[in-house]
Parts: C-alpha cells; structure tokens; sequence
C-alpha cells in the first residue's frame, strides 16, 4: 500500500512538472497517414497533437505510425505509371483532340481509314513521351535511393551497441550518432556533444542557402551523457505538431533516472539539427530523432516551382486552336456540299441506294474529321520538347560559360530557352551579381577622423585613441562569424554569414583586435594580444527588411551594452545628436566613391531594463512577426553614434562590357538595389548602366502626395532629356508602386535607365511585375536569397552562383557563374533556341496542311464521300516516321547567322526579339505556301494522269497509282522545302534528312513486295515503269518551290532587314567558329581528349 502511495504521489508530481515545462499544443491536425494520387494528398487517421516520442523504446513508438524517413521525389510508381501518365497527357488538349479522332476512327461506319495505324501512331508517340518521363524519373529514383542507402550510426536500444543502418529505416525516437561533415538525416534533438564546449556547428546550406556556420548546443540534462548511459536512457521527448517555419521549435525534454525522478527542460530551435544541414568542425554529437520523412521542416517547406509558360509556348496553344477551328471548318464545308451532292446528283441514281442528305453530310463531316486530323500533329509537342531539352543542354555543355573552376552553367528548366531570345528588360542586383562580392576594407571614420586600411595596420601594438579602441571592439563583437584554428594557413580563419561581416572581423584582426572563440555563453577577443571575455546575452538578427543587427553583451565590468550595425539609413534616426564633423560627411564621400558602408553606435542597458527587456526576448519565437519587429524597434533606439566602415566590393570581370553589349542588343538594363543611393549611382556610372553624359533625374519622397508631385516632375525633365536616367529610393518606390503605378510606369519607361535604391525583396518582385503588365518580356538575376522573389516573378530569373549561399541559384530557371555570361545566354543560346523552335512549329504546321489540303480537294473528284486519296498507313507514317526527323535535326542544330555576327553586330538581336520568326504573318506565308504546293501537286498530277493511263501489259494504272504518286512528291517538296530553309548544314543534318528520304522508299517498297495490303501490292513496280513519272518528278519540284526560291531572292535583294544584309555580306564566316576551336584545342594541347559537340563549339569535356 505504501509503495502504491508513493507512486501515485509521483505520478501525481509528474503532471504537475509537465504542466509547466510542456509547451501549449496547436490544435493542427497531425496526419498519420497519407497518400498522393494525381497530385492530390488524401489523409487518415487524425490526431489533435503530435504524440509523444519514448526514447530507446522503439515498439512503443511505431504504434503512432510516424512517417517513414524515405525520401522520394519522383513523379511516378510502377503500379501508377501509366494511369498517371495518360492523366497527365490527356490534360493536353492537342493529345485529347489526337485520341478523339483516333476513336471515331474505330468506328467502321464512319472512319474511311483502318484505326489501327492511326493508334499504332498515336501509341508511338505517347511512347516517346513515356520514355522521357521515365528517363527523367528513374534519374530521380536514382537520386532518391542513393540518399536512402546512406548508412548511419544509431544506438541499439537491445544491445547497447552502436550499429550502422540506412537512412530510409531510422526511426522517431532513434539515439543517432552523427559524425564531422555529415548530414542531418532527419531533424534531431541535440543530446550529447563530445567536445568540452558542448558547442555543435552546422552548415545551413541546402536548408536556406547560408552558407555562414550556426551554433547549437545540446540539452543542459543529457550534455555529460556518455554512450554507455545513453544506452540506458529513459525519457520521453514532447514536440509540437510539425510546421514548415525552421527558425521555430517548441518542445520539452523529460529524462528518468533508475528512481523514476525526472528532470525536465524546454527546448527551441538552438537545440535542433534539422535535416540536410550538415555538421562541421566538431567531432561527433549524439541526438533523438524527432521529425521523420514528411514531418521534417525541409519535407513541409518544399513548394512547388512557379510554372512558367514561354512566350512561344503561349502562341503555340493560340496556333493549336486556330488549326482547330480551321479544320472544322473545313469538315463542315465538306460535309455541306456531301449532302448537296448525295440530294442534287446521287439521288438521280437508280441504281445506287437512297440515302437521306442530312445523314450523308453528318458522316461526312466525321469522315473528313478522322481524315484530317493530321492537321493537328501530335509529333509537334514531343519534338519540341526533345529539342528544348537538348538546347538545355548546350547551356550546360557551353565552355565559355564555365566558372573559374570549371563548373558549368545549370540549366534549371528546358521550357524558357526560346524565352532567353525576346528579352527586352533586364533587372539586376548590384551586390553580388554585379560585384565579386568578394569585400575588402579600405577606410573607416570615427567621431570625424578618416582612417585608412593601411594607416591602421600601422597603429597595431600602438596606444591609440579610445574612441578608436572601442570601434575596433565592436567590430569584433557585433557580427555571426566563427572562428577556426586553420592548420594549413597556421591562424583563425572565420566563417560569417555574408562577405561584409567577414571583410570587418578580418581587418579588425589584422589591426590586433582579433576574435578567438565564441560559444553561447562566451565571446573571446585579443586587444594587442591582451585576451578579454565578453558574455553574449541576446541576438536580435539582421533581416532585409530592419536593415541592421545588434548584441547584448556583458563586458568584464559588469556593464550591458547594447551594439548596433546597419544601414545608414536605419542607424542615422537611431543615434542621438550626430554632428556633421563627426563623419556624416565621409559617409556621404564614402558612397560617392561607390563603398558600401555600415554605421555603428552603442548605448548601456540598465540592469532594470534589460531585464524587463529579456522577459519579452524570450518569448520571441519568431524575430520576423510585426509584434517582434515594433518590440526591437523600440529598443535599439537612443544609440550614441559610434563609426562608419567603408567596404569595396570590385565589379566582376567584364561587366561594362556586357551591359554595353546588351543595351546594343536592344535590352534595357535596370538596377535594384538595397544600397544607399549615392552607391548606387557610383555603381551605375563604373557598371554603364549610367552613361557619364545621362541626365540623372532623383525622384525622392515622403507622402504619397509629394511622390505623385516628384513624379510628374520628374516626367517632366525626362521628356526634356535625350538620354535621362531615373534614380529612386525605397521610400518613394512603396508609394509609386502602390498609390502611383501608372504615373511610375510611365516616367520609367521614358528614361534609358532606372536604379532603384534601398528596395525591398517585395519591391523588387514588385517593379518586376508592373514592367510585365505592359507585355515586355523581363529577366531577372541575382545572386541572394533577397532576389529570389524577384527571380520567381520574372519571364526569366537567372541565379549567379556566388558568396551568398545557392538560393538565388537554386530558384532560379538557369544558374550562371559571372554576370558576363549573361551576354552569350541571351544572344547566342537564346536567339538560336527561338529560330530553331520557331521554325520547327512552322514547319510542322506546313507539312501537316499539305497532305490535309490534298486530301480535301481529292473529296471534289469522289463526290465528297470523304475517300482517303493516301494508304492509311502512309499517312500514319508521314509525321511519326518520314517527315519527323528533319525538324528535330534542325530544331538541334541550325544557325541563321554565325557566332561571329552576333559578337561583332549585337543589334542583331533583334532579328528574335521583335517575335518575328513566329508571329501570326511568318505563320501565314507557310500556309499559304502549303496550300500552293497542294495545288500544284494534286491538280497536276490529274493533269498527268488523270486519265486512266495503260501498262504494256493491258493493266490500268488506276486510283491507287494516282494516290502514291502525289503522296511522292508530296514527301520531295515537304522535305526539300525545310532543306532550302536550313542555313547551317552539320554531318548530321545530311544524315537526317537524305535519311527521310530513304526511309520512305524503304517503307514504300516493304508495302509493295509484300502481299500485307493488297491494294499496295506492285505498286511500286508499276509506277517504276511509266516515263511520265519521272518527268512529272522534277517539273513538280520545280513548280513548287521555284516561287519560293524567287521570293526568297526579291527579298533578300530589295526587302531584306539589316541583319539579313549584314549576314549576307559576311556569308562563310562561320567556318571562323571551326578555326577558332581547332586553335584553342591545339593550344589546350587537348586534341587527344574525347569531345563534345556542343552546338556552339567543339569543346573537352574536361576543360580545366
């Protein structure tokens, strides 16, 4: 009785403890299990809280049905594949009309043609576009299963021994053991850590793209825990339902010892390793896994990709559409005069049955849908995307858009490339993508004294001012940098979460204020080799929109002291009384000499106030909610004005360069910026976005009223310059773009050139935005996680791979190393991609309404009974087989002009940027060209054998004879028609198009020496034997295409555009592109490697 006593009391003290340490469950539903099918997520089995984790007891935990810690990414299964492929492509309205036509053709009664070559057709392409997608999935499934085979160590609860198992089988509630530069399988509570500070740091990168190192620390309950008594660890972890925010965590911890005591603390996000980060610089850490599979933070914050449609694309499904409608149209004008014929002259007939005109031209009008519904050539859209897919790949294959280590660029997506060639605006970043965002400190000032780099590095060991001393010091205090003992370079090396914080804590340094060590209850410093110990007590964070960090530190006095840093613009209002002479003027020199500069200032914190102060921080669980930010705000006010540092950051190799080669291009390159203004416009004049003799009109405001008043002013003044530029700030661009957008739209589009300064991430989507409404095509580039808004709004974001983390790059649709290959994107890979597709969709389109056009006038010589005039599986093949590796040869490979031109003249841009190639009147000339050579080819060859020609041997020649005849010729001119349109002829284009050539006769005599359709059965032969064939041959061809060759040929003498003009008076340069390679490879003395062929140059693969 007294033992049960006992254990009620402790039961009853136990609820009592986790009623305060257990943190407040959301009432957010916690799935257990769920499912996708077709893209939607079904779930069951509900519960109100996440369940709590028994650690070492793993049976106990597998009845909650946590998920599985599996990753998969890939699209498809095996049991789903093909119920969720043809989903997929059903949703396509060309493969949706190709199936309707396919199944009306099944029907006996209606279909004049077999069904079984049109499906066969049908299944052959779906089958190529199967093939891709599982090329592309099995590539995933690859990737996923080498993530899921890493082996991991956990501690065996059985055992009490450590055992290696794979990633895709650890459990909730499993002790992991993870070593230095591993990855975080799942997310982790952080238990144990075997150095003596009991300090663990990760790498955040494929989390959010920072690449600077965060500390973590274990709990104060298990942090002396060995791995004998982790063996033997009872506890029971709480966490909260999972959430998608990573800089949140609410938990608790509740250890038992062999009493059945407890000891029980409350856990956030500084205790947590979440998965895919990676641990560095510490030997290894023990911790309880918490979230698996799709509970963990990166599993809930994967978003789905913004889908972006090409412009071209757009115009394809305008072009689709219009062939519908024309072509029923065109059944219905069959059908109509099927019915007249079977009323005005099969009804005088008497030996022919009666038959009702109504339901005559019904089923005509079904007929000659199944007949032409060629028009609309399901080839067009695989073909397409094979070919933009390889144009992806020239991007990444291209060897003059490689990085300084041989990296290549990366094409995130295959749908834009074609988009790459109508740029028009251009929408850059300065730092980072403009800059090397490699930083270096050139000067500083405090209290009105300028110091140079150098003069600093003299006064090391010196005695200096004080004022000077305590700068130096909170440079080295108030930053995310930690350092490390390089055994290489024999010193601390610091790893800081940017550029600028490395920059200062280097050159504090390097003038004997060094930072030793930081950890969460210490920060270490050398002042002239003496040590000093400064206990850090809060971190508020720096965000793109407060524009400024600060710490709360305890010195060795005793005193608090609050220290700022940040944007002049944000530390100005919050320093009191700053005189001129004190620097406010080097500051405004600063930035006219193009520094980034950063204003530091300290206040003392009272004991009384940071206490109440604390209070409220740590009940901060988000520092970005508005209550967090108003609550800073107020604190980091009253700050005495303590120094500015003055940062260079170098332009990139060939910026000026490039950006005076795309505004020749005809593209508008505009700069949004969050720097200062007076940087801005120093990094305009030296980058040429701003020309030296432009008129730079400032539009600066403070209401909304005065920025429509700015903003008609400035209008003003830009409609009275030739060359104006625009330069406005952060403040005014809210009001311009949300009181003023039309007004701010108008004055941008009158000026030459536009810098925004001190923008927000969302102003940046936001100007890209209302330059998109207008319909001019935009690209974005950028290089941090502040431009990913921005790169996601635009027709086109480019990521630079650079100093600020992969973010940028990893939202971006293509990946670039410098801003310079930026150039070449767009004016090689860009332009190319739209000729090549735009030409392929015209092509495509030409042929399909040839053979359509025949088939219609054949209907006035059969009294519109909708008689096929070709073998149906001639007309099955004619776009699978015969005429569809032309276009894909020269989607691959054509150049109208040579790179050559295009490096020489960058006006030639143009030629794609103006939607020529595909707009509605290019389109049209092709079509009426294919309704031309149906003419010429049906009606002549009924000229030549319309009557019924005789053999030798008695035999008539008859209707099929006459058929395969046009059907001949009609494959000589469609495909003769793409070889005059083909300006760059490589190996491979002879091979595919002689090629087509063969394989139609090849087919044609398969049909004609075998006995599997009796109608083609010698036809071959027959044809063979009749001399007018051979001269119809070449007076068909002729007739044909002679008029396009004279057109061609008025064109270019009295009508050609200047790039036409130019190109023809350069024509053979391009054998410069094959010199040029040849010479580079000699000198590489890379003849002997293998090679690529690229498209654009015959390049190693391994360039370095």
């Amino acid at each position: 009785l007294r033992s049960n006593r006992r254990t009620k009391k402790r039961k009853v003290s136990r609820i009592k403890c986790l009623k305060n340490i257990i943190p407040e469950r959301s009432k957010r539903t916690y799935y257990l299990n769920s499912m996708r099918l077709f893209g939607k997520k079904f779930s069951f089995n509900q519960r109100e809280s996440y369940p709590p984790i028994k650690i070492n007891k793993p049976l106990e935990n597998e009845r909650h049905h946590f998920p599985e810690n599996t990753i998969r990414t890939t699209k498809y299964s095996i049991i789903l594949f093909l119920p969720k492929f043809i989903w997929e492509q059903l949703r396509r309205l060309t493969v949706s009309y190709i199936l309707i036509s396919v199944v009306i053709s099944f029907i006996r009664s209606i279909s004049p043609l077999s069904p079984w070559p049109s499906l066969l057709s049908f299944v052959l392409i779906l089958s190529i576009a199967a093939c891709r997608e599982v090329f592309d999935d099995v590539r995933r499934y690859r990737a996923d299963k080498e993530v899921n085979q890493k082996l991991y160590t956990i501690l065996d609860p059985d055992t009490g021994r450590m055992i290696q198992i794979q990633c895709k089988d650890i459990k909730v509630g499993n002790i992991i053991k993870l070593e230095d530069g591993q990855q975080v399988p799942a997310d982790i509570v952080l238990i144990s850590v075997s150095n003596k500070e009991s300090i663990c740091y990760i790498e955040t990168t494929e989390l959010d793209g920072e690449t600077n190192l965060k500390m973590r620390r274990p709990t104060s309950v298990t942090s002396d825990l060995n791995e004998a008594q982790l063996a033997t660890l009872d506890g029971v972890l709480i966490c909260e339902n999972p959430h998608h925010s990573i800089n949140i965590f609410k938990g608790s911890l509740m250890v038992y010892d062999p009493q059945g005591n407890f000891n029980g603390v409350r856990l956030n996000s500084q205790y947590v390793l979440l998965k895919n980060t990676v641990l560095k610089n510490t030997p290894s850490v023990f911790g309880v896994v918490a979230y698996t599979g799709e509970d963990t933070k990166i599993a809930l914050n994967q978003k789905a990709t913004p889908t972006k449609m090409s412009t071209l694309d757009k115009q394809l499904s305008l072009y689709v559409i219009i062939f519908i409608i024309i072509q029923l149209l065109i059944c219905t004008v069959e059908a109509v005069f099927s019915g007249v014929f079977q009323q005005k002259i099969l009804d005088g007939y008497w030996y022919l049955p009666a038959a009702d005109p109504t339901t005559t031209g019904v089923l005509a009008f079904f007929q000659y849908f199944v007949i032409t519904s060629n028009v609309i050539p399901l080839s067009l859209i695989v073909t397409l995307e094979l070919n933009k897919m390889m144009q992806s790949k020239f991007v990444e294959f291209d060897a003059e858009m490689r990085g300084s280590d041989g990296d290549s660029a990366i094409a995130k997506t295959s749908s834009l490339n074609d988009e790459l060639g109508l740029i028009q605006y251009v929408f850059s970043d300065k730092t980072g993508t403009l800059t090397e965002n490699k930083l270096e400190f050139k000067r500083c000032s405090v209290k009105g004294r300028m110091y140079e780099a150098h003069e600093l590095k003299k006064l090391k060991g010196q005695t200096v001012q004080k004022d000077l001393v305590e700068f130096l010091i909170i440079i080295s205090l108030c930053h995310h940098s930690v350092p490390f003992w390089d055994d290489e370079q024999e010193k601390l090396v610091y790893r800081s979460s940017s550029p600028d914080e490395d920059a200062l804590v280097k050159a504090a340094q390097e003038f004997g204020y060094e930072l030793v060590s930081v950890s969460f209850d210490c920060i270490e410093i050398k002042v002239q080799d003496e040590p000093h110990s400064y206990t850090p007590l809060a971190i508020i964070e720096f965000s793109s929109e407060r524009r400024r960090m600060s710490v709360v530190v305890r010195n060795e006095q005793g005193e608090i002291w609050l220290l700022s840093k940040g944007a002049d613009s944000t530390m100005m209002e919050r320093c009191v009384s700053i005189k001129e002479e004190e620097g406010v003027s080097h500051l405004r020199e600063f930035s006219e000499d193009g520094l980034r500069t950063l204003v530091f200032g300290k206040r003392l914190v009272s004991e009384e106030e940071f206490s109440s102060f604390q209070k409220r921080f740590v009940e901060i669980e988000d520092q970005s909610t508005a209550t967090a930010q108003a609550f800073f705000d107020e604190f980091e006010r009253g700050l005495h004005f303590v120094g500015i540092t003055a940062i260079e950051d170098k332009l990139q190799e060939l910026v000026p360069e490039t950006i005076d080669f795309l505004t020749q291009m005809g593209v508008r390159v505009w700069m949004i910026t969050g720097d200062k203004q007076e940087t801005a416009i120093s990094i305009g004049l030296s980058t040429g976005v701003l020309r030296g003799n432009s008129r730079v009109v400032v539009v600066t405001a403070e209401t909304s009223a005065a920025c429509e008043e700015a903003l008609t002013r400035g209008l003003e003044d830009l409609a009275d310059a030739a060359d104006a530029a625009m330069v406005i700030d952060g403040a005014t661009l809210k009001f311009a773009l949300h009181d003023h957008p039309n007004l701010f739209l108008h004055a941008a589009l009158r000026s030459n050139s536009l810098i925004c300064c001190r923008s927000t991430p969302l102003q940046k989507a936001g100007v890209v935005r209302l330059m998109k409404s207008t319909g001019k095509i935009c690209l974005a580039i950028g290089d941090g996680a502040n431009d990913v808004s921005m790169l996601q709004e635009a027709h086109v974001g480019v990521g630079i791979i650079g100093h600020e983390g992969t973010h940028a790059a990893r939202s971006a649709d293509f990946a670039l190393h410098q801003f310079h290959h930026l150039k070449r994107l767009l004016s090689v890979h860009g332009s190319y991609s739209l000729i090549r597709c735009a030409g392929t969709i015209k092509y495509f389109f030409y042929k399909s309404m040839t053979i359509c056009v025949i088939q219609c006038l054949w209907g006035i010589y059969n009294g519109f009974s909708a008689q096929s005039l070709f073998d149906s599986w001639m007309i099955s093949l004619f776009n699978t087989i015969f005429t569809s590796i032309p276009p894909f040869v020269y989607g691959i490979w054509e150049k109208d002009i040579s790179e050559y031109l295009i490096n020489k003249h960058p006006w030639m841009y143009y030629r794609t940027q103006n939607r020529r190639p595909y707009e509605l009147k290019s389109v049209s000339l092709w079509m009426l060209a294919a309704i031309y050579h149906s003419i010429v080819l049906f009606f002549g060859t009924m000229m030549v054998f319309g009557e019924d020609k005789w053999l030798s041997n008695g035999q008539g020649l008859g209707l099929q004879v006459f058929g395969n005849v046009v059907f001949t010729l009609s494959i000589f001119v469609i495909l003769l028609k793409i070889c005059l349109h083909t300006r760059y002829w490589t190996i491979i284009t002879h091979v595919g198009y002689w090629g087509s050539f063969a394989s139609y006769f090849i087919f044609f005599a398969i049909e004609s020496f075998t006995k599997y359709d009796v109608n083609q059965q010698y036809i071959m032969q027959k044809l063979f034997v009749v001399p007018a064939f051979y001269l119809w041959i070449p007076l068909a061809i002729i007739t044909c295409l002679f008029p396009d060759l004279t057109l061609t040929f008025l064109r270019q003498q009295f009508f050609a555009e200047e790039w036409e003009k130019t190109a023809l008076e350069h024509d053979g340069v391009q054998s410069v592109d094959e010199v040029y390679c040849t010479v580079a490879a000699e000198y590489l003395q890379l003849k002997k490697a293998p090679r690529l062929r690229s498209g654009y140059r015959v390049c190693p693969p391994n360039v370095e």
